[in-house]
């Protein structure tokens, strides 16, 4: 059976958002990036500024295409939160479960999110997005990109930036969270050890090297960490 990677973008992001992790992958992983509603081919839905309703959305196309075989969870950013609100969809419908998952980025669910941005005046708005050094220049350096972006930025943000959940309410995942955040991201070590909370199994932290989007600048690094939870988790699904 093939390794299958589902992955849920970051705030702006569709389903070419991991185009370079999916590159440096072997090539018989099968990547499944799910949209959320306002991008890519779900372009023409109404945008969603709750991250309940965004889980919801994702979860209704995932469950039309469950993985057979193996799969591993991943989310960055503003993506971990949602990829961890799809886990609790998941397990509610007794579908098959990922081997474990990867979220990266994120201040664990449990922790008040005091930084917001989306009510920012446009120009202070943008300032703010180039603090995450991940915004393509294209982007910045054009208006009518800046004009189509800046309301999915803004929604994404907004959605994220009041998301809480309780840790304790239902009993914590059965699998092992491999957590991570740039060394040098404003994200205090304790705000991802909480992710803890909401595992029964031992979770790994490591801080690589770079900023909020390490992730995507070192994708070799990023696939290796994943080959590997395939390689130590996954047998047991085969």
């Amino acid at each position: 059976m093939e390794n299958t990677v589902v992955a849920i973008p970051f705030a702006g992001g569709d389903r070419y958002a991991y185009r370079a992790l999916i590159a440096a992958a072997p090539a018989d992983w099968k990547w499944m990036v799910l949209d959320l509603p306002g991008r890519g081919p779900r372009g023409k839905e109404p945008r969603l500024r709750n991250i309940a309703l965004m889980a919801d959305a994702l979860f209704a196309d995932f469950r039309a295409d469950v993985p057979v075989g193996p799969y591993i969870l991943l989310g960055h950013s503003m993506g971990a939160i949602l990829a961890f609100e799809l886990l609790w969809r998941i397990r509610a419908a007794d579908l098959p479960m990922p081997a474990a998952a990867h979220f990266s980025s994120m201040a664990a669910p449990n922790v008040v999110r005091n930084k917001a941005v989306s009510h920012l005046p446009s120009d202070e708005f943008w300032e703010a997005m180039k603090t995450y050094d991940g915004v393509p220049t294209g982007i910045l350096a054009n208006e009518a990109l800046r004009n189509y972006f800046e309301p999915i930025l803004r929604d994404d943000f907004a959605a994220a930036e009041v998301y809480f959940r309780e840790a304790g309410e239902e009993p914590p995942f059965d699998l092992p969270f491999f957590i991570s955040a740039g060394e040098e991201e404003d994200i205090p070590e304790a705000n991802l050890m909480k992710w803890q909370d909401f595992s029964a199994k031992p979770i790994s932290v490591e801080r690589p090297p770079g900023r909020h989007f390490f992730l995507l600048k070192q994708p070799e690094n990023a696939v290796a960490r994943i080959a590997g939870t395939f390689d130590s988790n996954c047998k047991s699904q085969r």
